[in-house]
């Protein structure tokens, strides 16, 4: 039974959908048949891992691996070197990964769910970050607990952009952003 509803909804699609997804041309029955069968297999092959502290989600769409984090108490995912640890023991310690922050319109926040967006291949590098590792077991910027954070003034959302960024483009982002007022 499961993904008989998705293999209804794609085979329903009209020959338009199915020809831009085959060079232009309309598909035979048995490939249309098999692109929809390997579609399923994608949207159903989910992997679930946890531990003591998260919950993740592993999907496959090529070319990216999704990991959704989600911690059990529902908090929100404050260390970024566990994330890290997530994705090199899952998927792999030589794969690169995003985080979006995408546009208003594509925006989903639900939860306090993280995403994780990273390439199949090992061997692919983002044409952007850093060119080489440089690694310290201190944190290099300082840490606010979120009392602080809420309680400091600056942007709306407790967020200061003084202490993110240096100074002179901290007072331009305040003025062009509208933080602070």
């Amino acid at each position: 039974m499961t993904g008989m509803l998705e293999r209804a909804a794609l085979l329903a699609q009209p020959p338009e959908m199915f020809q831009t997804l085959f060079g232009g041309r309309t598909p035979t029955l048995a490939e249309k048949m098999q692109f929809v069968e390997a579609a399923i297999q994608r949207m159903t092959a989910l992997n679930i891992y946890e531990n003591n502290l998260y919950h993740v989600k592993v999907t496959y769409s090529q070319p990216f691996i999704h990991l959704s984090i989600t911690r059990h108490d529902g908090g929100s995912c404050n260390e970024w070197r566990h994330f890290q640890q997530i994705k090199n023991e899952l998927v792999g310690p030589e794969h690169e990964a995003v985080e979006l922050f995408p546009a208003e319109v594509r925006l989903v926040d639900i939860a306090n769910e993280y995403h994780l967006w990273v390439c199949v291949d090992p061997a692919y590098r983002f044409p952007f970050g850093f060119q080489r590792r440089v690694v310290t077991d201190k944190p290099t910027v300082e840490r606010f607990s979120i009392d602080v954070m809420s309680s400091a003034v600056g942007c709306g959302h407790g967020i200061r952009t003084d202490r993110i960024l240096p100074t002179e483009v901290a007072e331009s982002s305040t003025v062009e952003h509208g933080f602070g007022n």
